[in-house]
């Protein structure tokens, strides 16, 4: 889930969220635990960075055969 209130969007929320069943959730921790260490949390942000590089994701996923769906949402 990452949450954008920024100037992009009119300053408006832009949300979005990812989704991923307990098969790919554990695909990801694997594949983020060869190369990051500490909580899921830790190592999706070293992965991703604090403001969540979404593309880094999309890319990581396809390499590791993680499959996902996603929603946005916006105020």
């Amino acid at each position: 889930y990452e949450d954008y209130g920024v100037s992009e969007f009119g300053g408006r929320d832009f949300e979005k969220t990812y989704y991923l069943d307990e098969e790919n959730s554990k695909k990801l921790e694997i594949a983020l635990k060869k190369e990051y260490c500490g909580s899921l949390e830790e190592m999706i942000e070293a992965a991703f960075g604090k403001n969540f590089n979404d593309p880094g994701f999309w890319d990581f996923c396809k390499k590791n055969g993680i499959e996902y769906s996603s929603s946005t949402w916006s105020s």
